[in-house]
């Protein structure tokens, strides 16, 4: 009887540790593919509010950005060689802020003693932007954020002479910034440079 008790708790050891080692493989693979799937990335708004520094863009910053993008695209284009580009901004990009809007109607009616009436009616409005406790104290919360409006567009380029080439630049401005015909101007490079 002693050898078939010591037998079954040969078995049970080997089979507890058997469970074990497969609860930590298992473990273990759903790690790694927790790992390969990970979160995405918060958004930058997101990241203001907890308290994250993030770069606050200038016109200068968007002046370049829009320069450098639009002249990397225009060389592609058949025609066309060194291109210089200015684009001129009406403002910053503009944060549209979550707030809380509260209205209040009051109707007062009045009537006198000959048996005439008047009727007051008084709306109050009170708009506050919503804010949330971050690390860094409160922050309002974004709700969007707007690119700025380009005022107009300068383009110096060569083969603009051909009025296919030209009309292709217009095109691709007008389309890809949104910026009307009468804003963009395109000009011939000097020859040499």
């Amino acid at each position: 009887m002693a050898s078939k008790w010591s037998m079954d708790r040969w078995q049970w050891t080997i089979i507890l540790i058997g469970l074990a080692a497969g609860l930590f493989l298992m473990g273990s693979f759903f790690k790694v593919q927790e790992e390969k799937n990970p979160p995405p990335p918060e958004a930058s708004d997101a990241q203001a509010v907890q308290g994250e520094s993030v770069k606050e863009w200038t016109m200068k910053d968007y002046e370049e950005f829009y320069e450098n993008s639009l002249r990397e695209i225009l060389e592609q284009i058949v025609g066309v060689g060194q291109v210089t580009v200015m684009v001129n901004l009406d403002s910053t990009e503009e944060k549209v802020y979550q707030t809380n809007l509260q209205t209040g109607k009051q109707v007062t009616e009045e009537k006198d003693t000959q048996g005439g009436t008047r009727t007051v009616e008084d709306t109050t409005q009170n708009s506050q932007v919503v804010t949330v406790t971050g690390g860094g104290g409160e922050q309002p919360i974004v709700v969007k954020t707007v690119k700025p409006k380009i005022r107009g567009v300068v383009v110096v380029a060569n083969g603009v002479e051909n009025m296919q080439v030209k009309a292709w630049i217009f095109d691709v401005i007008e389309r890809s910034l949104d910026v009307p015909p009468h804003r963009i101007s395109i000009a011939p490079r000097k020859k040499g440079n």
